[in-house]
């Protein structure tokens, strides 16, 4: 009974009164995400970013069932820019993340591809009283030629907790693995081809 699920993602770019398409302000650093059912953990995850740098956040809805709708719009109403994408197709993160490199090449110059239950942090930042916009920002004042910035991605497994800790994702989880066995990008996206055939 309901409406087909399109094959393909579409892209059309806003077109002003004249008919030309709108140049949309022009993010430094942008964070993209695929969520499904996670709304418990997205306050903490965006207001974190946001102090550290993020001016835009882009969540790919797979499908959630939970209160993501009240929640973005919590944070939309405390100044956060954060928009969704309805992304309905089942393992599919790789082409909604090249799909918003894609889509977002004109909006954003750097994006964070990171999960929402994972946190940018540099060591550096640990003699900071605060978290400030410059911390996100001095990873991406790079060489020119650099298209990616590998983030090494430490694991944290449950740290005895059985349930989601009261204090959160940060302060309740603090027992991780020594080996790193993966990594998370910070692309420019102005190197990323305009297609979707990216494997970020």
């Amino acid at each position: 009974g309901e409406d087909p699920i399109p094959a393909l993602a579409t892209y059309r770019p806003r077109q002003s009164e004249s008919g030309l398409p709108v140049a949309p302000e022009k993010n430094l650093i942008c964070a993209c995400t695929m969520i499904h059912n996670v709304s418990m953990f997205l306050r903490e995850w965006v207001l974190y970013h946001a102090a550290v740098g993020v001016d835009h956040f882009i969540l790919y809805d797979n499908g959630s069932k939970d209160d993501l709708a009240d929640q973005v719009a919590q944070l939309r109403s405390a100044g956060i820019k954060i928009s969704t994408v309805p992304w309905p197709w089942i393992k599919m993160q790789e082409a909604g993340f090249s799909h918003c490199a894609a889509t977002h090449q004109s909006s954003c110059k750097w994006m964070a591809f990171i999960d929402v239950d994972e946190f940018v942090f540099s060591p550096n930042w640990e003699r900071s009283e605060k978290p400030t916009k410059s911390m996100l920002e001095a990873i991406v004042q790079v060489d020119p030629d650099v298209g990616q910035v590998h983030l090494w991605c430490f694991d944290f497994g449950p740290s005895g907790q059985t349930s989601h800790p009261q204090e959160g994702v940060i302060q309740g989880y603090t027992c991780r693995l020594k080996q790193i066995l993966r990594h998370k990008s910070l692309v420019l996206l102005a190197a990323v081809d305009h297609s979707l055939e990216n494997a970020i």
